[in-house]
């Protein structure tokens, strides 16, 4: 028998957090907050996936209509789905002059049919742009 334990392949590192987890420090936490919708999805040489989101709500800060997010390839990657609604909150990092964003799965990122409690926390307590 501990053999056969021995011989189990050995289970990878699962992200560990709270999904969606509560609005508040999720929205402290990002650089922006945003609800769009996945237009495109493209994965570069390093695995990561790159959405293309067109953006409809915006808080924390004015972003323009149509971004790139990216999220590493890793467990806690975010798993976007082209043609979903999101509600996502972004990292952002200087690059060229603009900005590059980012998001990962322990964010607090949820697709828009599960965002009830999220969006009522953001019109109570955030600034839309």
């Amino acid at each position: 028998m501990a053999a056969l334990l021995l011989l189990a392949p050995v289970a990878s590192f699962a992200c560990r957090c709270v999904e969606p987890g509560p609005p508040a420090p999720a929205y402290k936490n990002a650089a922006a907050v945003i609800v769009g919708t996945v237009v495109s999805l493209r994965h570069n040489a390093e695995k990561t996936a790159i959405a293309t989101v067109r953006v409809s709500k915006r808080w924390k800060k004015d972003i323009v209509d149509e971004i790139e997010v990216a999220t590493v390839a890793t467990t806690c990657a975010f798993e976007f789905v082209q043609g979903t609604e999101y509600l996502l909150y972004l990292r952002e990092f200087p690059a060229n002059g603009g900005y590059v964003y980012s998001t990962a799965r322990c964010r607090g990122n949820v697709a828009m049919d599960q965002s009830e409690k999220q969006l009522y926390w953001l019109k109570r307590n955030a600034v839309a742009k």
